[in-house]
């Protein structure tokens, strides 16, 4: 049985290590956000493959998660080393005001996974990214019965007013841009080219490739 870590994150100067044990280990930067890398060793808790056939299910199954709790930003497949692997961010509210975005590389085999993950708080004024994006957008919106602009909060793959969305179209990626240090465009920035800051050991070959053998749910 291979006990040793066969995935690692090595990350540039501006991260301080914080952490470490068996199935985790962590850094902060400047920003207070927190970069970890996680083993966990049992199936998979994913309901699809991660690719273009079973992404549909995957974004279903996070807007369940996340119902009522927070909302999805970013689900889609992503090859990592030719191994299926998913690109996820989330958002989730803070108290008493703002947002915590979470990205995430999810790297799945037979009986365990890798999760690099990068939590990004919204720290001091909160909401300058969402109101500047709702004035330029203004006249593309209607406003409706009660008020409140339609279709400004939708699910970023319906794109349709679902209730429970927590996107809005100021966390398109096409804004990161104009505010590269707010968190989201930080939490993307940080999963955009994980292949360059993830080591992978001879081992890894050794370890047997995802399926959907075992449901995991």
């Amino acid at each position: 049985m291979i006990t040793s870590r066969l995935i690692e994150f090595d990350p540039d100067d501006t991260w301080i290590f914080d952490s470490d044990n068996a199935d985790r280990t962590a850094w902060t930067n400047q920003f207070g956000d927190i970069a970890s890398i996680h083993e966990f060793r049992k199936v998979p808790d994913l309901v699809a493959m991660p690719d273009e056939s079973g992404i549909d299910a995957l974004r279903d199954m996070y807007r369940k998660v996340l119902a009522n709790v927070g909302g999805i930003v970013v689900v889609e497949p992503i090859a990592i080393n030719s191994i299926k692997s998913l690109r996820t961010i989330i958002k989730l509210p803070q108290k008493p005001h703002g947002m915590t975005y979470i990205s995430a590389i999810t790297i799945p085999f037979d009986d365990r996974s890798y999760v690099l993950r990068f939590q990004c708080p919204e720290i001091g004024t909160t909401g300058a990214r969402d109101a500047a994006v709702a004035i330029m957008r203004m006249d593309t919106l209607k406003t409706g019965p009660d008020g409140f602009p339609q279709g400004w909060i939708i699910d970023p793959y319906s794109r349709t007013e679902t209730p429970g969305a927590r996107f809005n179209l100021s966390d398109e990626e096409q804004y990161d841009a104009m505010f590269p240090d707010h968190p989201l465009s930080r939490a993307r920035r940080y999963v955009v080219a994980p292949v360059a800051v993830l080591k992978f050991k001879a081992d890894i070959a050794t370890l047997k490739g995802f399926t959907l053998a075992r449901k995991p749910w």
